[in-house]
C-alpha cells in the first residue's frame, strides 16, 4: 500500500463513535492518511422523510461540500452506508472514487428491501417468534402505505415553504413516520 491513500467510509446503521473510529484507526493503520468518516444516523437514512433531508442538506452544499466533494482512493460503504452514498451523489456532491467496497448488504431506497432487512434484523435480536406473527405482506404493505404517506406530506411542505418564501425555516418535523 502506497502512502498517502485517502478513504471515505459511510458507516453502519446505529454505529458508535467508538465503532467508527476503530473502523477509521484500522485504514491508518494501512496506510492512509486522510481518512473522511461519515456516520449513517438511523433517524436520517432508514426513512424517507430523513433522506429528504440528507438529500436537502447535501444538495444545498453540492460542489461545495467541505469533505465530500472530492476524489478518494476508497469507498467503503457499510449496512446503512450504500444508501447514503447515493443520497449524497443524487444531491449533486461530486464524490468520487477508484474503488467502491460494500461491506455487508447494501439497503436501497425500496419497501421491499428494507422489510427484509428489518425482518431479518428483528430475528437476529432474538424476536424471531414475534416476526412469525407478523405476515411479511403485511409489513410491506405497512411500509409501503408509511413511505407513501411521508412522501406526499414532504412535497406538500416542500410547495408550502416555497410559495411563502420560508425555504430557509426548517418545517419539516417529522410526525408521520415516527411510531
Amino acid at each position: 500500500t502506497r502512502e498517502g491513500k485517502s478513504a471515505v467510509i459511510f458507516g453502519f446503521f446505529a454505529a458508535s463513535p467508538r465503532e467508527l473510529g476503530f473502523i477509521e484507526k484500522q485504514y491508518a493503520r494501512n496506510g492512509f492518511t486522510d481518512v473522511v468518516v461519515v456516520p449513517s444516523v438511523i433517524s436520517r437514512v432508514a426513512r424517507p422523510s430523513g433522506w429528504y433531508k440528507v438529500f436537502r442538506d447535501n444538495a444545498k452544499l453540492g460542489r461545495a461540500h467541505p469533505t465530500l466533494a472530492r476524489h478518494f482512493d476508497v469507498a467503503h460503504c457499510m449496512s446503512g452506508g450504500f444508501l447514503n452514498l447515493y443520497l449524497t451523489r443524487g444531491a449533486g456532491v461530486p464524490l468520487s472514487c477508484d474503488t467502491l467496497l460494500l461491506d455487508s448488504t447494501p439497503i436501497l431506497p425500496k419497501p421491499a428491501a428494507f422489510t427484509t432487512f428489518a425482518r431479518q434484523f428483528v430475528r437476529d435480536a432474538g424476536l424471531g417468534p414475534l416476526v412469525s406473527l407478523f405476515p411479511r405482506l403485511l409489513h410491506l404493505t405497512l411500509v409501503r402505505l408509511r413511505w407513501a404517506v411521508t412522501a406526499v406530506r414532504l412535497r406538500a411542505q416542500h410547495r408550502v415553504a416555497r410559495w411563502t418564501g420560508r425555504e430557509g425555516a426548517n418545517p419539516y418535523r417529522d410526525i408521520v413516520t415516527s411510531w
